[in-house]
Parts: C-alpha cells; sequence; structure tokens
C-alpha cells in the first residue's frame, strides 16, 4: 500500500520540476513582451506547455491516490501541498494561453 510519504518524494519531484519551468514561462513571456513572432516563440511555448500539462496530470494522479489515504497521518498535509502545487501550474498555463492566441494575430 502507498503511504504519504511515498507520495510526498514523489510530489517533492514535481516541485522540482515546477521550479525549473517558472523560469522557462517568465523567458517565454518576456520574448512576447519584446515583440518576437509566434514562429520565434511556439517551439519553447509548446516544450514548456507540454511540460505542464504532464505536470499537472501527475499532481491530479498524485491528489486521488493521496484521497485513498484513509488515516495515513500524513494525508492532509500532502493535500495541501499538492494543491499549492496544482495552483502554481495553473497559474503558469495561464500566463502562457495568452501567448497561444498571439499566433492566431501575427
Amino acid at each position: 500500500m502507498t503511504t504519504s510519504a511515498q507520495l510526498g518524494v514523489a510530489r517533492q519531484a514535481v516541485q522540482l520540476q515546477i521550479n525549473q519551468t517558472k523560469p522557462e514561462v517568465r523567458a517565454l513571456e518576456d520574448s512576447v513582451g519584446s515583440g518576437r513572432s509566434w514562429n520565434e516563440i511556439e517551439n519553447g511555448w509548446t516544450k514548456t506547455s507540454q511540460k505542464l500539462f504532464n505536470q499537472s496530470s501527475t499532481l491530479d494522479n498524485l491528489q486521488k491516490q493521496n484521497a485513498g489515504l484513509n488515516n495515513d497521518p500524513g494525508q492532509t498535509r500532502l493535500t495541501t501541498l499538492i494543491t499549492k502545487n496544482q495552483v502554481e501550474v495553473t497559474t503558469m498555463q495561464t500566463t502562457m494561453a495568452p501567448m497561444d492566441s498571439i499566433h492566431v494575430v501575427m
């Protein structure tokens, strides 16, 4: 049976990925702000968008597994940490959403 400690280790791995993705999102945002075209940012946008999708999916999976841990002492804390990570990923996805629309304009 999986424990909250094991899920916590997996969540920490996703946290590391989130921390590595944040500067990528900022760089893309800066590129758009400086007037780069969709063609210039498309590859980076696609790779970063896929990373965020994978992180979101992993966090959803961890949340579901954690929900099944009845009476595990770390369950509540892990729920809080996973939710915090989900907010971070959603925020980055929201930041990137307007970038997706520039290829229509350009």
